[in-house]
């Protein structure tokens, strides 16, 4: 499906490229070991690389969103809201009275400049919120869902043409020994290498993805750790005198000039369950509540093949270009003590009703119904 969409969306930066085992650890060698290097620029003193795919292929992710979005724009009635959504009204559903089931109305956004929450009436509902999703479920529709946002420091560095351009692999590290990091290294047909793997992730649920108080309750507070930032720049420059000249003091030279470093640093948020698989369908005692997360790292390589389903299970009830039944939210999602509590309060209060209305016609011995009913 990517390589149909880089083509149809005439994305620049899809490109296959080969990818590559890289191992840079001393100690796991024998002292006659001779590292050997598919790429010129892995010339760090004992690194060693091994073909591991030469049918692997990159993409942009902000490119492909953007694509993805001016030609969203394109449908009739589609349209941008910028804003914190803050709740799910619901009703108690009207056409299936015979379970405990509701209906959202729509969600509630607070605008920016805005005082109070504005209602975007909605016919259904999809939490596709990364780890937030987690406690948007929970109090919004009752349901525990065991996800936890995994964050996670990555790197930007810019005009490094020999590794984007010149000579492209992409590079699965063994963990450095020194520095704990698995580092994965994606150089970019623009001359861009982007950097992740870099170790020291902080495991983030609960409160504290909670707003206003928690302190990873919005995107804009997740931030690169500077100490593993630190590390990184160590283990790259082991592997490579093209990051090492940007990242450590004195190795080129000797002189101590000074380190310019990675040109972006930033942080993800990798949304991950309990079982390492996503969550996609419909929420429990809901009609049209939808749940599509917890894709944790592969989200853009799962994005486009997870729009399709769940455009396909909304609109036709079941999916046709993927079986969803393994991502299917009931096999995690476990009601909170409110919820449960007022579900019983539903049944006997069905109970009540059913009592009050009598056994229906038939024979009966004082008030007990004995034979047949109808």
């Amino acid at each position: 499906m990517h390589a149909e969409l880089a083509k149809e969306l005439s994305l620049a930066s899809y490109r296959q490229i080969t990818t590559l085992e890289v191992d840079g650890n001393p100690r796991r060698r024998t002292a006659k070991a001779t590292p050997k290097s598919m790429a010129s620029w892995l010339n760090g003193d004992n690194v060693s690389s091994s073909l591991m795919d030469n049918a692997t292929a990159q993409v942009t992710s902000l490119e492909l969103v953007t694509r993805m979005w001016e030609e969203a724009q394109r449908v009739a009635g589609c349209e941008l809201v910028l804003g914190r959504a803050v709740g799910l009204p619901r009703t108690p559903s009207t056409t299936d009275t015979t379970t405990f089931a509701s209906v959202a109305t729509g969600v509630h956004v607070m605008l920016p400049g805005e005082s109070e929450p504005t209602l975007i009436p909605a016919d259904v509902v999809i939490l596709a919120m990364g780890p937030w999703s987690a406690v948007a479920v929970e109090d919004w529709c009752g349901f525990h869902l065991p996800m936890e946002g995994i964050k996670s420091t990555s790197l930007v560095f810019h005009q490094l043409p020999r590794l984007g351009i010149e000579e492209p692999y992409a590079c699965f590290c063994a963990e450095d020994a020194v520095e704990h990091c698995h580092l994965e290294v994606y150089p970019r047909g623009n001359g861009d290498v982007y950097v992740c793997g870099i170790g020291g992730s902080d495991h983030v649920s609960g409160d504290r993805l909670r707003y206003p108080a928690g302190d990873c309750a919005s995107a804009d507070a997740i931030h690169a750790n500077p100490s593993r930032v630190q590390a990184a720049y160590r283990a790259l420059a082991r592997l490579s005198s093209e990051f090492a000249v940007r990242c450590v003091e004195d190795v080129a030279t000797g002189t101590g000039g000074a380190v310019t470093g990675a040109d972006v640093l930033q942080a993800c948020m990798r949304p991950c369950t309990s079982d390492a698989l996503p969550v996609m369908g419909l929420v429990p005692d809901t009609t049209n509540v939808y749940l599509s997360t917890g894709h944790n790292c592969w989200g853009i390589l799962w994005a486009p093949v997870s729009g399709l389903a769940m455009s396909e299970l909304v609109m036709d009830g079941r999916a046709a270009c993927v079986d969803l039944a393994p991502f299917d939210p009931r096999r995690l999602l476990q009601p909170t003590a409110q919820h449960e509590a007022e579900r019983v309060a539903w049944q006997q209060a069905q109970q009540s009703s059913s009592n009050s209305s009598g056994p229906g016609r038939g024979r009966k011995r004082v008030d007990q119904a004995v034979g047949e009913q109808w």
